[in-house]
């Protein structure tokens, strides 16, 4: 599926604002991005500094007004339940490491279970659950009947269709929403009204944690926010 929002994922000319960061004080990984305010300005980091980056005071040894909380990956949502559909690059790339503007994306849906479901070249597959995607939750109430159950209906009803992969007419996109469709969401809602109003929210989310994760590679480890609350 070739993305029809790229400016909305690329990393450049994104603003840091810390009113729109999801921070959280979940447990701190080697890996993950943590933020703190020792005076004047946040601070983005993978590792607690010595000395604070804009007054080069002790950190640890004076006062600091935010203290250090995880920036939540909105691209690790854990382990669920909840159906959810799932939008990484094609071809193996990584979102955090060599996405690039323009090129082309590929959604699944992902069940109860942990499996996700989607179209390709090479037709109708199955899953375990992807990693390092974004992901919009779905609004699936369970019935009488798992959605694993239904999905292995629908999935049957889209061979039957005969459908024929075309990355603009019949791609991954088509079956996701064709799926959606048969459990009763998003029926109101064309492909561009869906992009727009439960995608694209998520990639603009992505996009600002993959520009600070980008910056801070490049820069050394230390990211001090451009503009002052």
């Amino acid at each position: 599926m070739a993305t029809q929002e790229d400016e909305v994922i690329s990393a450049e000319d994104i603003q840091i604002d810390i009113s729109a960061s999801r921070l959280g004080s979940s447990q701190t990984s080697r890996h993950s991005i943590k933020c703190f305010k020792h005076c004047s300005k946040f601070v983005f980091c993978f590792e607690l500094p010595d000395y604070c980056p804009v007054c080069n005071l002790s950190v640890l040894g004076s006062e600091i007004l935010v203290p250090p909380s995880v920036y939540k990956s909105p691209l690790d949502h854990g382990l669920t339940s909840q159906p959810t559909v799932l939008v990484r690059p094609s071809k193996g790339k990584s979102f955090l490491h060599d996405y690039a503007n323009g090129d082309d994306l590929h959604c699944g849906l992902m069940d109860e279970n942990g499996l996700v479901h989607d179209f390709t070249e090479n037709g109708l597959s199955t899953s375990e659950e992807w990693l390092n995607c974004i992901h919009a939750p779905i609004d699936y109430s369970p019935t009488l009947v798992p959605m694993n159950t239904r999905l292995c209906k629908l999935k049957t009803d889209w061979l039957a269709k005969n459908v024929r992969y075309h990355p603009e007419t019949a791609n991954c996109f088509g079956f996701v929403l064709f799926c959606l469709r048969g459990l009763g969401l998003y029926t109101d809602m064309n492909e561009e009204e869906f992009i727009s109003e439960v995608i694209i929210p998520r990639t603009s989310e992505a996009a600002r944690y993959i520009a600070i994760y980008r910056q801070l590679v490049s820069g050394g480890g230390i990211l001090v926010q451009q503009t002052q609350n």
